[in-house]
């Protein structure tokens, strides 16, 4: 079934509400993505519900709680997808908090924020939900976790440059700019990072490089355990995909941020180093890229890279381990229909499930060329 964005999975906001104001014990069974792990961390805080938490793959399976909450997939008593998971969040506990004294408090707000990002959307879309209840300030420069740029700029895996995942290779290209260059203006580092993706002029990368630069920060109170909320989001997503009990640790701030940098850099490295040496196959409006054989954890992170950074096509197909992965540069465009006619030709009851601009199917090695023929013909 699909999870895209208002998809009829959803639940109304009231009847959330609703479900949850009668449980007294709450188990959350979260997708493993920065975005569900963010929203996750505001749910399980901001009801203040006894809870559970634990990321999972599969379908939310019943459980001795009063209410399982699914986020980010189906199944369970409740089910939370559509817009950004994190909004969903803010928007059931700011309802529940209109009839308790429950308030959304700044780390919570931030948490959401990164979870936007983390989702590969804007939070200047969802200043419905937030309105004033968060201050942000974008500034030039690097969106970041760190103060040290050649560690953001070595591991951030929001972009792609010959340098990424080598921290000693990213030192030799900042070693070329003065430190009293880079100290005074934060936007020469920038404009080096700028200037490293675009060699391809065919690729997307002019214009997913923007997700890497003018960073939005908060008020050093606290609220933001990194230096931005980008590379918070970034942090939380490689967590949740990597080591997920780590990353629910951080969401339900208990997690270290030191730790949390040290799976973020190794996630970094597995996620670049299978972008780098990944072959792809180039056809009319379609790239098709053989990811088979990189840690599962990899995969999506592998092909958002490979889609902005590599692709000269819009849509990116990639075959991994256990199935095949669409997705597409523009959100407009629908990479689920053209899939499940493709995996359709070998499995019939194989499910494809879509979420923003990914859709998955999981099969097995032996049809998926034919899976491959099938969607470059439907698409």
């Amino acid at each position: 079934m699909s999870t895209a964005d208002h998809t009829a999975t959803d639940r109304s906001v009231r009847a959330v509400v609703a479900e949850l104001d009668e449980a007294e014990f709450v188990q959350f069974v979260t997708a493993p993505d920065g975005d569900a792990v963010a929203a996750t961390g505001v749910l399980a805080q901001g009801l203040s519900i006894p809870f559970q938490a634990r990321v999972a793959r599969a379908t939310a399976s019943v459980s001795e709680a009063d209410v399982t909450v699914a986020v980010g997939q189906t199944g369970g008593d409740v089910s939370i997808t559509g817009r950004p998971l994190s909004v969903r969040a803010v928007e059931i506990t700011q309802k529940r908090s209109s009839d308790t004294e429950t308030n959304l408090s700044p780390p919570l707000r931030i948490l959401a924020l990164a979870g936007i990002i983390a989702a590969e959307r804007d939070i200047e879309d969802y200043t419905d939900v937030f309105g004033p209840l968060v201050e942000t300030d974008e500034r030039p420069g690097l969106a970041i976790p760190t103060t040290d740029p050649v560690d953001g700029l070595a591991h951030t895996t929001l972009a792609h440059a010959p340098f990424s995942g080598d921290p000693d290779a990213t030192a030799e290209v900042v070693a070329e700019i003065s430190e009293t260059e880079r100290g005074r203006d934060p936007r020469v580092l920038a404009s080096m990072l700028a200037v490293s993706v675009v060699d391809e002029p065919d690729t997307h990368a002019s214009t997913a490089i923007e997700r890497a630069l003018h960073p939005c920060v908060v008020e050093s109170d606290g609220s933001c355990p990194f230096v931005t909320l980008a590379g918070y989001a970034d942090v939380l997503d490689a967590l949740a995909r990597s080591n997920p009990g780590e990353g629910l640790a951080l969401a339900l701030g208990h997690g270290s941020p030191e730790n949390a940098l040290a799976y973020w850099r190794e996630h970094s490295r597995n996620v670049h180093d299978a972008v780098r040496n990944a072959e792809l196959d180039r056809h009319p409006e379609c790239v098709v890229v053989d990811l088979s054989g990189i840690p599962v954890s990899t995969v999506e992170p592998a092909v958002r890279l490979v889609r902005e950074y590599r692709s000269p096509e819009p849509v990116v197909l990639a075959t991994t381990d256990d199935g095949v992965v669409a997705t597409t540069q523009t959100r407009e465009r629908d990479v689920r229909t053209p899939l499940a006619s493709a995996v359709s030709a070998v499995e019939d009851e194989t499910t494809v499930t879509e979420r923003g601009r990914y859709a998955h199917a999981l099969i097995a090695p032996e049809p998926q060329d034919t899976v491959v023929n099938a969607f470059r013909e439907a698409i």
